[in-house]
């Protein structure tokens, strides 16, 4: 089963602007992130994440993490928002299409939120590690509280991941390790 689902396609897209209703600014530039993906089982069906459940830059060596797996969360959530889970079928290929913004906002640990947002620019990326997490059996969750349901999501399933050399607007090529 672990090696049943690999990673191994990587687009990024130019920027372009996106009129998105819940942007804080309209018009914010993002970028198109299309993971493909390949069941190898002749037999089985899998269900992958694919919605990005955590984004992180490193700008020192340039490297974007999209993670369309749960991450394990060392705070409590008040709230979770469910994933998007899509079948592959047997021996099928697909793309995950995400979008991520070029100026992602994030705050610091340590800083009010009152102090503000830090805006990293991931524009000038050259790696994208990509990780998705699938299983065999759709997610389902049976707890009850926010904490329940992200502990089971973080459980459930495998995780795939791969990185690439990347520059926005070209198709990735394999890291060379």
């Amino acid at each position: 089963m672990p090696d049943d689902i690999r990673i191994e396609q990587l687009t990024l897209s130019k920027p372009r602007l996106i009129p998105f209703p819940f942007a804080e600014k309209r018009g914010e530039e993002w970028i198109e992130v299309a993971i493909g993906v390949k069941n190898y089982s002749a037999s089985r069906t899998y269900y992958l994440m694919s919605s990005v459940r955590a984004l992180k830059y490193d700008s020192e060596t340039r490297t974007l993490v999209v993670s369309c797996s749960e991450p394990i969360r060392d705070l409590p959530m008040p709230h979770i928002t469910l994933p998007d889970v899509v079948p592959l079928l047997p021996e099928a290929a697909t793309a995950i299409r995400v979008d991520v913004p070029v100026r992602i906002k994030a705050l610091t640990v340590g800083k009010r939120p009152s102090a503000g947002l830090d805006i990293i620019e991931v524009s000038d990326v050259e790696r994208v590690t990509c990780r998705v997490q699938y299983s065999d059996v759709p997610f389902h969750p049976t707890g009850r509280s926010s904490d329940d349901v992200t502990k089971e999501l973080a459980e459930w399933g495998e995780r795939a991941e791969k990185t690439f050399r990347a520059k926005v607007g070209e198709e990735g090529r394999e890291q060379d390790d």
